[in-house]
């Protein structure tokens, strides 16, 4: 009952109770002229304004009853809606404070990792002020203070980059990608890096010449998405291994098999069409392989990781992360699967594209 129906209820027991006073002294004067009225209408005299009286009280209840059960009700709302907006603040509070906690701790990874390389290079420095250096010892010296220089330089342009991503300030041009001669010049030019460790790196797909294989993704983003991967395989594995690189494409429901051997019931009809339209990087390497318990949190920034490179060689730790970043922003997927002591294999699936 809303507050103006309450009004006109209120206000018809007032007029009832209004009418039936004003119309008890008209009966009591009949009485008085008519000697022979009956009990009856004593009886009525008296019930009249009883009932006035009665409707009035049980109007005017209603009305405050009712508003009173709305006034509940409102307060109920707003205490439901105070207790809501509480435990927002509790969820955005712990999100800001974890955001804080990270953003410290990455802080203070990154300046750990920026001093030393700094450190070494104003090192390098004052040993080239020594008059009694050799050429070739400065030599030496010069190249190991580039080295530590590019080191730095490399883990600012990683957290430039990171930080880039998080906050949407890259964003990819998806459009349709030749993969191959970008797989194939990257592969290129790690092949000579891999040289030096006497690592030998197979190529299990066709070259640019022989065929043509279109992905829908950012070009920028693909090469140093394979760059990133190519350069791990090159680090983790050991002296005078090998690297296998293969791209899969076509009718690919394998894939999804793959991923899930004791499941392939589950598979349905939309998976093994969109698995379908997926092209496949793998890269392979004979490095130390990756622990269970490395599995879980290798994708994470900053993430330290017991696999070391073999020959010595730097890692900041954000380059997966990153890595992670871009093949999402592409619709695509990557992982990694591995053993310890069988080396690793990193899986990229791009969509594919028709030319």
């Amino acid at each position: 009952m809303n507050t103006r129906t309450q009004f006109f209820v209120t206000a018809r027991a007032v007029l009832i109770s209004g009418i039936a006073f004003l119309a008890t002294p008209r009966l009591a004067a009949q009485n008085l002229a008519s000697p022979t009225t009956t009990s009856e209408n004593t009886f009525m005299q008296l019930l009249i304004p009883i009932l006035a009286v009665v409707c009035t009280f049980a109007a005017t209840a209603g009305f405050f009853i009712m508003r009173s059960r709305k006034q509940a009700a409102r307060e109920q709302e707003l205490q439901s809606s105070l207790e809501a907006t509480k435990v927002e603040l509790a969820v955005t509070s712990r999100h800001l404070n974890e955001a804080m906690q990270f953003r410290f701790q990455v802080l203070n990874i990154a300046a750990n990792d920026l001093k030393n390389p700094l450190v070494a290079v104003v090192n390098f420095g004052e040993l080239l002020n020594e008059p009694d250096m050799t050429p070739s010892e400065r030599e030496v010296i010069t190249g190991q203070a580039s080295g530590m220089a590019e080191r730095a330089l490399g883990l600012i342009n990683a957290l430039l980059e990171a930080h880039q991503l998080d906050v949407g300030q890259v964003r990819a041009h998806i459009g349709v990608v030749s993969l191959l001669p970008i797989l194939h010049t990257t592969v290129e030019r790690y092949r000579l890096l891999a040289k030096h460790k006497s690592i030998i790196i197979f190529n299990e797909y066709p070259l640019p010449t022989q065929a043509e294989i279109f992905v829908q993704a950012d070009e920028t983003m693909t090469r140093q998405v394979l760059e990133n991967i190519i350069s791990n395989a090159v680090k983790f594995t050991d002296f005078n291994r090998s690297v296998i690189i293969r791209v899969l494409q076509g009718e690919t429901d394998s894939f999804v098999e793959k991923e899930l051997p004791n499941n392939r019931e589950e598979l349905t009809q939309n998976a093994r069409k969109q698995s379908s339209k997926r092209i496949r990087i793998e890269v392979q390497d004979e490095g130390p392989g990756i622990s269970p318990e490395d599995m879980k949190k290798m994708f994470g920034m900053f993430t330290r990781l017991s696999a070391r490179p073999t020959g010595g060689e730097s890692s900041t730790g954000v380059g997966l992360s990153i890595v992670k970043r871009m093949v999402e922003t592409m619709n695509g997927r990557v992982w990694c699967e591995s053993k310890i002591g069988s080396g690793a294999t990193f899986v990229i699936e791009l969509p594919s594209a028709e030319k």
